[in-house]
């Protein structure tokens, strides 16, 4: 049995990787349609995937490209 590795971040993590609240980080997750890959202990995990949305998001957004 093989087990695919799969990159996951918290939403605490993405707070502080992207130096935003949490209530900024949940918005934006909305708006790009993000899903939690995965919870844990009520923790949501997102896919690596979601997270490059997000920070693009998040630069468009700074950038005033929305």
């Amino acid at each position: 049995m093989t087990t695919e590795t799969k990159s996951l971040e918290t939403i605490g993590h993405l707070c502080q990787t992207f130096q935003r609240p949490y209530a900024v980080i949940r918005r934006m997750l909305a708006e790009i349609g993000a899903e939690p890959a995965l919870t844990i202990n009520g923790v949501e995990h997102y896919a690596e995937a979601d997270v490059e949305r997000l920070a693009v998001a998040l630069q468009a957004r700074r950038e005033g490209r929305r």
